[in-house]
């Protein structure tokens, strides 16, 4: 298995390295900018980002910027398809775990590969749910081994990386529960139950112990930028007025200048009816579905069989798969990328039904009519994907946005030489004024400003 991650690994981050080429998107731009900008202190970076949490994906970009060689946008994407490698890896060593199976783990990893490198699914632009299905992953992994090792200590990591998840993106919290739970019943001691949660704290607290105590203010400041993330959320979602008395009270102690918004925002998208969800699903996802339809067929069929087998390991990776796609209904924005973390257990299941066929396949003569028209049902989806990957790295669909929105793409295409303009009428002595919600792609193609800048975000209401 070791031989096989590691050349899924490298696999991956060469074929994914092309999407370096491509033009920042707005949170693309956002990230990249807190990465490169050497003017952040501790005092800024917790009364600004650290709601929720302190290993955001600001952090995330903010270290590896530093590790990784080299400078400018291309940088970004590099640190994002080595990201995606690592999550495709992962997947195929949870498939591995549970089947014990090369042959799965292998396809598994190469599915989720396809998937990430498919046009439409917009693995280019940055979105948490991305982000966050590597510690996810990482802790179902860790959780597993506990109970094969049964060794309960694995526990403890696997709550780590939960919190991990979460403090990326808050729906996190639901695969932790699902975890954690699941632990506590194969262990069958409320003791797992306590180490899991008890590594999630920790991560929690750990900002809090580095912050000095000569900053006492700032402490309490981050305790309150945390536990506000979270109260901002349910006060969204309970729409204000019809909130408790208590949560009122508790949402204006966190509730800072600089995210007051939080919960405004969250009630919009609440707003979103259910048929824009299923407009959303139909121009986001659908273009995604039209080109794995075998995947699809070998992913339900598995599902199918494992109900009707009585084979609760697949009801349980199903499950999974549902809960994550619920996820996304919950926040009522379909956006392709978004999917990525759903497709992760798909490709699992796909490839254990693939593991299925092959064994029936090896039973019957080559000439028999299921045979032939399994073989060419899977070098034509292997095909089919080829053809719009290899077709999407060539020239100009290259520098598109996945055909996000051509408004979209030529605004972001813009980027580019807009900052190499800045760069050549500029010094980088010079202040810089930013005006606008997520303008860093402006000026950050080559990363030029790097301690001058004022930045003044506003998100426009509406007309």
């Amino acid at each position: 298995m070791i031989l096989v991650g590691i050349a899924l690994f490298f696999v991956s981050l060469v074929l994914l390295l092309p999407m370096r080429h491509k033009p920042l998107y707005c949170d693309d731009g956002n990230w990249f900018y807190y990465a490169v900008f050497r003017g952040i202190s501790l005092d800024w970076y917790v009364r600004k980002m650290a709601g929720g949490g302190f290993f955001k994906l600001h952090w995330i970009f903010r270290v590896l910027y530093r590790l990784f060689p080299g400078e400018g946008v291309s940088k970004l994407y590099v640190i994002k398809a080595f990201w995606y490698s690592l999550t495709i890896v992962a997947n195929s060593v949870l498939a591995w775990q549970l089947t014990q199976s090369l042959f799965v783990a292998s396809v598994a990893g190469i599915v989720l590969l396809f998937l990430f490198l498919l046009p439409d699914s917009r693995a280019a632009v940055t979105y948490g749910e991305v982000f966050l299905l590597l510690p996810v992953l990482i802790s179902a992994i860790t959780a597993i081994l506990s109970f094969q090792t049964n060794n309960f200590y694995w526990l403890i990591a696997s709550g780590l990386f939960a919190a991990w998840a979460m403090q990326i993106k808050i729906i996190a919290l639901v695969p932790a529960l699902i975890v954690s739970i699941a632990s506590a019943l194969f262990h069958e001691s409320i003791t797992a139950l306590g180490l899991f949660w008890g590594g999630f704290v920790f991560l929690y607290v750990l900002p809090a112990l580095f912050i000095p105590n000569r900053k006492q203010g700032l402490k309490l400041i981050y305790i309150k930028e945390t536990l506000g993330f979270f109260v901002r959320l349910i006060a969204g979602y309970c729409g204000g007025t019809r909130c408790p008395k208590w949560l009122g009270k508790l949402v204006g102690w966190t509730v800072t200048e600089d995210h007051r918004m939080g919960a405004d925002y969250v009630s919009g998208i609440m707003q979103i009816t259910f048929g824009q969800q299923i407009d959303q699903m139909k121009r986001m996802v659908l273009p995604i579905l039209r080109n794995i339809p075998v995947v699809l067929l070998f992913a339900l069929s598995e599902v199918v069989s494992g109900i009707l087998t009585g084979r609760w390991m697949v009801v349980w990776i199903f499950g999974a798969a549902v809960v994550l796609w619920l996820l996304i209904v919950v926040q009522k924005t379909h956006l392709p990328s978004r999917y990525l973390m759903v497709w992760a257990p798909v490709a699992i299941l796909a490839a254990m039904c693939m593991e299925q066929v092959t064994r029936m396949m090896q039973l019957l003569p080559w000439r028999n009519p299921v045979f032939i028209a399994i073989g060419i049902a899977v070098i034509w989806q292997v095909g089919k994907m080829v053809t719009v990957i290899a077709r999407s790295m060539r020239g100009p669909e290259l520098q598109r946005l996945a055909n996000y929105n051509d408004r979209f793409n030529g605004y972001f295409a813009a980027a580019r030489p807009v900052g190499e303009y800045i760069r050549e009428y500029s010094n980088p002595r010079d202040t810089m004024l930013v005006w606008g919600n997520i303008p860093a792609f402006i000026f950050m193609p080559e990363s030029r400003f790097r301690t001058s800048v004022l930045r003044i975000s506003i998100l426009p209401g509406p007309s």
